[in-house]
């Protein structure tokens, strides 16, 4: 199912459709193989959503092992904070959909399926993610350069949802303000 996808590239499937923690950590390694941390030279920042497979406890040791620091989203903002989101997969939609349509014209009768879909990807992929575009996506958020200003305090109010009190650990562990 990779054949004619990106350079460099690796394929994982699951039947539902749906990520797992096994596959996350199969791509968490293949990030290290290639971007090579260090903590003698540089360690590198993996900016993620909260997504449970990102957070188990076996991809955060090895991270930590491999000098990858992982920063999580606060949840329920990753419309506002997703850096590729913001600047680079709706532009690489747009050239994977130019793609099949190409391909789809040039191959009439033939059926595009589940293995023609990383060629187009191929052929999307180095017209979307342009150093320009990805530098875009993290600047349009504020993450670099940093611009505090660009949120305001409602912006992060959907996460207090997920933010609650351990009901199994004492009131007397918690400071005042973490139980207003």
């Amino acid at each position: 199912m990779t054949k004619g996808a990106p350079p460099g590239n690796i394929g994982a499937a699951n039947r539902s459709g749906w990520s797992t923690e096994a596959i996350f950590l199969k791509f968490l390694k293949h990030f290290a193989n290639h971007v090579k941390p260090s903590k003698n030279k540089e360690r590198v920042l993996l900016v993620l959503y909260n997504h449970e497979t990102h957070l188990f406890v076996e991809a955060v040791e090895y991270a930590s092992e491999v000098d990858i620091v992982m920063l999580t989203f606060p949840p329920h903002t990753f419309n506002k904070f997703q850096p590729l989101n913001l600047t680079v997969y709706g532009t690489l939609q747009t050239f994977y959909d130019q793609a099949v349509d190409a391909w789809l014209e040039n191959n009439p009768g033939k059926t595009f399926d589940i293995y023609c879909i990383a060629e187009m990807l191929g052929v999307a992929y180095p017209r979307a993610f342009t150093t320009s575009n990805i530098v875009s996506g993290f600047r349009k958020p504020g993450i670099f350069p940093f611009d505090r200003s660009l949120f305001s305090e409602q912006d992060f109010l959907v996460s207090y949802v997920t933010d609650r009190i351990d009901p199994t650990i004492t009131h007397a562990s918690y400071s005042s303000t973490e139980l207003q």
